[in-house]
């Protein structure tokens, strides 16, 4: 009987001896939790492009050759650099243009030319605005900018170090601009008869606004505090949109022939303006106004 009892204490020690190193290489080769700390990451973004108030354009020392360089460029809108020559006739022609460029500053811009210069040659820089469908075409409407009741513009000379060199040394040029400016006008005033539609049902003011270059019609509206207007805006031709900012409504820029209707109530009174924001088109007098009472 002693036997069997130490017999099976003997078994019991051995189980529990295997048990604990079992247990103990378990432990030691289990993964050991670690704690990582963690850091504050600081998200930088990127600087968004400040886009100049202000145009400016400054010719570079050109030699003769096919191209003109231009140093730097600062443009408030999108728009065109249009190289013209003028001679000592006061005979003055494009002979090349840039690209459309954004809005923004512009470096070491090389415009092809269309009729080579040589030494002594005058050429002239002048910005032109987009009138909204990136292809240049004065024709269309990319007349020069006007700040400061003057042309943007930089003058050089061919192969002669630059001196004291503006557009007001070429009268031949603004004059040319002028007449240029006028001819468009002149070329883009209809005679077509449009009609213009206003009718109130329910209190909703349907007014049917035709837009040509440069001008709406009807350039006044009349209507009442919390009236809901709705604008059809009828495009006779060219590239034009309308635009009211007081009630954050506005069109699609469409072409000639289309139409697009649009809505807003009219919920303050006074005296709002509205406009067409493709290129420099209110500024030409593409705009109207909205009389609420």
């Amino acid at each position: 009987m002693k036997k069997i009892i130490l017999w099976i204490i003997g078994i019991v020690i051995v189980v529990g001896i295997i048990a604990y190193f079992v247990t103990s290489n378990t432990s030691t080769n289990a993964p050991v939790a670690t704690t990582t700390p963690v850091q504050n990451v600081t998200t930088i973004e990127p600087a968004k492009p400040v886009v100049p108030t202000v145009n400016s354009l400054t010719l570079a020392e050109n030699v003769s050759g096919s191209s003109a360089v231009i140093s730097n460029a600062s443009l408030a809108q999108a728009g065109y650099i249009v190289i013209y020559k003028t001679d000592s006739a006061g005979k003055v022609s494009v002979i090349g243009h840039s690209v459309v460029l954004g809005p923004g500053e512009h470096t070491n811009i090389s415009i092809p030319l269309d009729t080579p210069v040589k030494a002594k040659d005058v050429i002239v820089a002048v910005l032109h605005g987009d009138n909204g469908d990136g292809m240049f075409d004065i024709a269309a409407g990319d007349l020069p900018v006007v700040q400061n009741n003057a042309h943007v513009t930089a003058v050089d000379v061919i192969d002669v170090p630059q001196a004291a060199t503006d557009a007001s040394l070429v009268p031949s040029l603004e004059a040319y601009l002028k007449a240029q400016a006028d001819a468009m006008m002149k070329a883009t005033t209809t005679t077509k008869t449009t009609t213009t539609t206003i009718t109130t049902t329910n209190n909703v003011l349907a007014v049917t606004v035709h837009g040509s270059n440069y001008k709406f019609s009807p350039s006044t509206i009349a209507a009442k505090l919390g009236q809901t207007v709705r604008v059809t805006f009828t495009n006779d031709g060219g590239l034009h949109d309308f635009v009211i900012d007081a009630f954050n409504a506005k069109t699609s820029q469409i072409q000639g022939g289309k139409s697009e209707t649009i809505e807003f109530v009219a919920d303050k009174k006074g005296s709002f303006e509205y406009y067409c924001s493709v290129g420099q088109h209110r500024a030409m007098g593409m705009k109207g106004t909205l009389t609420v009472n």
